[in-house]
C-alpha cells in the first residue's frame, strides 16, 4: 500500500512550519500502478474510500502481489506534526 501525497510528506510539513521553501519536497504525480503492472502486480489507483471499499473482496483473497496507489491530500499533516511544532516552540 502506497500512501501517495506527491511529496516527501513529513519533510513538506517540517519545511512549511519553519517557513522555508517547500518546492524541493513536492513532485509531479507518478502513476505507480502502471509501473507495478509492468512488474506483474495487480495494481490499482485509489482516490476515494468508495474505490477502496470496492477492492475489499479482491483484497481478501489476493492472487499474487498487489499494489494500491492511494492518493492522499498533502495538505493534511499527521497529528504528530502539531505536537512537534509545540515542542519546538517551547524549546526555542
Amino acid at each position: 500500500v502506497l500512501m501517495n501525497d506527491c511529496a516527501y510528506g513529513a519533510e513538506l510539513h517540517f519545511l512549511a512550519m519553519r517557513k522555508l521553501p517547500v518546492g524541493k519536497s513536492v513532485f509531479p504525480d507518478v502513476d505507480f500502478a502502471t509501473v507495478a503492472e509492468a512488474f506483474g502486480f495487480q495494481a490499482y489507483t485509489v482516490r476515494t474510500l468508495d474505490e477502496l471499499r470496492a477492492l475489499r473482496p479482491m483484497l481478501g483473497k489476493p492472487q499474487g502481489p498487489i499494489l494500491l496507489d492511494c492518493k492522499v491530500n498533502a495538505e493534511i499533516a499527521a497529528p504528530f506534526m502539531g505536537e512537534f511544532a509545540e515542542f519546538e516552540a517551547r524549546h526555542q
